[in-house]
């Protein structure tokens, strides 16, 4: 048996779209996957994992500034039309 570590989401797809394995990941970065029926999304019921949040990351000292905090908000309003709680 081959154990495979990668924190690179495109070769993590291939892997387990060709049948080579398994992944631990959210549901965002294979969303269309699983709405197009190639991958199906089994959630780890841990009461530890059940207030994992997520987030954007950003530098301590640097503010937000106009263009940050327009992303921000265009990715929140994306994620809000996806259905990542079922």
């Amino acid at each position: 048996m081959t154990h495979v570590f990668t924190n690179r989401l495109f070769l993590a797809k291939q892997m387990i779209l060709g049948g080579h394995g398994i992944g631990l990941y959210t549901r965002i970065g294979f969303y269309d996957d699983i709405a197009d029926g190639r991958l199906r999304f089994v959630p780890l019921l841990q009461e530890m994992l059940a207030n994992i949040r997520v987030g954007i990351f950003v530098l301590a000292w640097d503010p937000i500034d106009p263009a940050k905090h327009l992303m921000c908000g265009a990715l929140a309003r994306e994620m809000a039309s996806m259905r990542l709680d079922s």
